[in-house]
């Protein structure tokens, strides 16, 4: 298995953020297909706590 020398914490950030725009994606998209009644529940201050953390590091 070939292996990068060095990971940036670029790098890894950049990976980081890809997998939170999925996860985002996944949430907010099943929000809007189930605005009728969606199964979960995300607590709204969670909500806020993590699109605030987001803004903060620049990411949306």
């Amino acid at each position: 298995m070939k292996h990068q020398t060095r990971v940036t914490p670029r790098d890894l950030a950049q990976r980081w953020k890809l997998q939170v725009r999925r996860i985002l994606r996944a949430l907010y998209g099943t929000l809007e297909e189930q605005r009728r009644g969606p199964r979960w529940y995300l607590a709204p201050a969670e909500v806020t706590r993590v699109t605030a953390e987001a803004k903060r590091r620049g990411w949306c």
